[in-house]
């Protein structure tokens, strides 16, 4: 896995820190681990791997949907009607599989089943 720009990693004194640059000749990094920047690059949980753009879209979906509602439950619906749009352009890709992530942590941590589901005819007995 390659670590960009953006995402959250871990010093060796167990504190946590942003990537703020990255050389891709020699592969080193500048961190920056103070309070404020990590905090806010990691203020809907340790999600690594995406592009700076895909991570913006991702918070801007998760901040709008937290500020509607703190009701986990709902906040699961507004995130399966947001897959729903996001699922009709295969642009989305990789912004879509991130926040279902999101959305199956936060049933899983609540114990919410879901309303809807697709399954393929010959699982149904």
């Amino acid at each position: 896995m390659s670590i960009r720009i953006g995402d959250a990693v871990f010093l060796r004194s167990g504190l946590p820190a942003a990537v703020k640059d990255r050389d891709p000749a020699t592969g080193q990094l500048v961190l920056q681990s103070e309070p404020k920047v990590v905090r806010e690059q990691m203020r809907h949980g340790y999600i690594n791997g995406m592009s700076q753009e895909t991570r913006s879209s991702l918070y801007d979906i998760l901040d709008r949907i937290k500020e509607k509602t703190e009701d986990p439950r709902e906040r699961v619906t507004e995130m399966q009607l947001k897959l729903n749009e996001l699922d009709q352009d295969p642009h989305n890709r990789d912004l879509s599989r991130y926040l279902r992530a999101e959305m199956l942590h936060l049933m899983n941590t609540f114990n919410i089943k879901p309303r809807e589901f697709k399954l393929e005819e010959f699982n149904v007995r």
